[in-house]
């Protein structure tokens, strides 16, 4: 019964704060839904250049809630918020948030190459500025499309990395690419979540690019991956 109060991933997806949609991660969602046996409603947050930053922030904040006050029967212990790239930085920031204003926190968070720090200052950012799949230029015209002019880029709501409220954070699934310039936003938000107490499993497979978890008829660790989080967001439900 889609109506039922149920195990529920609420998904954001990637792009960049600029595009992709729902239609470009439903084959992921799909295999979630189906294998780890839960809802996975994914959301169509809004876009920049359009809507600007914090307008996305903004908008996961006020879908989060509604899913809450909706007659869906979902309560925060059966929820896990989870994205990839852009989206995987929304549902940290979600985390801020929500640890801000006191509000009640899902079961868990699920990242998959999460962007947490808007400086683009790491060393696999430098390292690998060159990357086909996403060079840092490319990562720049995100962001000079998301951000007003003149933004802070170490404000928590974009950098979560910074985020003052890290203590009390639900369990995290972090997952990275070695080829990926996030390689190191993603490895310093679990050594942070860390040292906050909170649990964290993190997944590096240092041959990938980033998006391989959208690459899976193509890259073996990719389906790898996304079946290693099935079972995490299964095993998280069941305890």
């Amino acid at each position: 019964d889609p109506d039922a109060a149920q195990h529920t991933l609420f998904y954001l997806h990637g792009g960049g704060w600029v595009q992709g949609g729902i239609e470009t991660q439903d084959g992921l969602c799909g295999h979630i839904a189906k294998d780890a046996g839960i809802r996975v409603i994914s959301y169509d947050y809004v876009l920049a250049p359009e809507r600007r930053f914090p307008d996305a922030p903004d908008d996961v904040l006020a879908a989060y809630r509604s899913l809450l006050a909706a007659d869906l029967g979902i309560e925060p212990a059966q929820l896990i918020v989870g994205g990839d790239s852009a989206g995987a930085n929304l549902a940290a920031v979600l985390m801020h948030d929500l640890q801000e204003a006191g509000a009640p926190m899902p079961r868990g968070q699920l990242l998959i190459y999460p962007s947490v720090d808007g400086r683009l200052a790491s060393r696999s950012m430098e390292t690998l500025a060159d990357q086909p799949l996403l060079p840092r230029k490319r990562i720049e015209w995100f962001l000079e499309h998301y951000l007003p002019e003149g933004q802070d880029r170490t404000v928590p709501r974009l950098s979560p990395l910074f985020s003052p409220h890290h203590v009390g954070q639900p369990p995290a699934l972090i997952i990275v690419g070695g080829h990926d310039p996030l390689w190191d936003d993603g490895i310093a938000y679990a050594e942070a979540l860390e040292r906050a107490g909170v649990p964290v499993t993190l997944l590096r497979y240092e041959g990938q690019v980033h998006a391989f978890l959208s690459l899976t008829k193509v890259i073996r660790e990719g389906r790898e991956a996304r079946d290693a989080a099935i079972t995490w967001l299964a095993r998280s439900f069941s305890t």
